[in-house]
C-alpha cells in the first residue's frame, strides 16, 4: 500500500473536527480502492478551546488519525515545520504524498482523490486553485474575492512558478520524497506568508507543478480568521520579490 499523509493544522477548530472526520472516513475508504492508505495528522497548535480533545477522541475512534499536539503556540510556520519533520521521519519506500489542508472545514477533503491523480502524470506538487476554470468560491464576501484576484495577478508577476495562479491556497499535495527532501527547512516568515514561501522552496527544488480547480467552502468555515490580511499580503510580497532573483538550481 501507498501511504498518503494529510497534515491538518488546528487552533481553535473546535467545531471542524467532527464535520472533517466524518469527511475523511469517507476518503478513506474510496483511496484503499486504489492501492492508497490514508493516515490523517492532526496539529493542535496549542488551542485554549476544546480542539484538543474533539481530535483526541477522533484518534481514539478512527485508526488511521493520529495526534502531534504543541505545547506552546507555534503558527502556521510552526505547524508546517511539525508537518515537514514528521514526514521526514517515514519510510522513504511507502511514503507516496503529503497532503496539506486548513483545519476549518472549507477545504473538501475529497479533492485529495484528483489532486493525487495527478501524481502520476509526473506532477510533484498540486495546489487546489481558486483561479482554475471551474472553481467556484462559497461564502467570500466579494471584497474578500476581489482582493484575491488582484494578489494572485501580483504573485504571478513577482513569483512566476510554472502552471501556479494560487499561490496563498493552502490545499496542497506534494509528492512524499519532495517533501522529505526540504525536511529540515525552517521558516523565515512565521505569518500565512509561509505557504507562499513553502512554493518557493519546492520550486527551487525543481519540482514540477500544477493546479485543480475546486470549491472553496468558506461557508462551511466553523471558525474566525486567524489572518491579519494586510501583514500577510506585506510579508508573501517581500518572499516573492525574494525569491524571483533566486534561479532555480542547474
Amino acid at each position: 500500500m501507498k501511504l498518503f499523509v494529510v497534515y491538518v493544522p488546528c487552533y481553535n477548530e473546535e467545531d471542524g473536527i467532527e464535520p472533517m472526520t466524518n469527511s475523511f472516513i469517507v476518503l478513506e475508504k474510496k483511496l484503499i480502492k486504489s492501492g492508497i492508505q490514508l493516515n490523517v495528522v492532526w496539529i493542535n497548535d496549542f488551542s485554549n478551546d476544546s480542539t484538543a480533545e474533539k481530535i483526541n477522541l477522533a484518534c481514539a475512534n478512527t485508526l488511521f488519525f493520529r495526534s502531534i499536539h504543541h505545547s506552546e503556540n507555534r503558527g502556521l510556520a510552526g505547524a508546517l515545520e511539525t508537518s515537514l519533520r514528521d514526514a521526514g521521519e517515514q519510510s522513504p519506500e511507502t511514503l507516496y504524498a503529503v497532503g496539506l489542508l486548513d483545519g476549518d472545514n472549507s477545504h473538501p477533503p475529497e479533492f485529495f482523490e484528483p489532486m493525487l491523480e495527478k501524481l502520476n502524470l509526473g506532477y510533484d506538487l498540486i495546489v487546489a486553485s481558486r483561479f482554475q476554470n471551474g472553481s467556484t468560491v462559497e461564502g467570500v464576501p466579494y471584497h474578500r474575492q476581489l482582493m484575491s484576484l488582484v494578489m494572485s495577478y501580483l504573485f504571478r508577476l513577482a513569483g512566476r512558478v510554472t502552471n501556479i495562479r494560487d499561490y496563498s491556497c493552502g490545499f496542497r499535495v506534494y509528492r512524499g520524497s519532495l517533501f522529505q527532501k526540504i525536511s529540515g527547512y525552517t521558516f523565515k516568515k512565521r505569518s500565512f506568508a509561509c505557504m507562499v514561501e513553502l512554493l518557493m522552496v519546492c520550486d527551487r527544488q525543481k519540482a514540477q507543478c500544477c493546479e485543480i480547480p475546486f470549491t472553496l467552502r468558506y461557508d462551511k468555515k466553523l471558525s474566525e480568521s486567524k489572518m491579519r490580511v494586510w501583514w500577510t499580503i506585506r510579508e508573501t510580497l517581500s518572499v516573492l520579490f525574494v525569491c524571483k532573483s533566486h534561479h532555480r538550481p542547474s
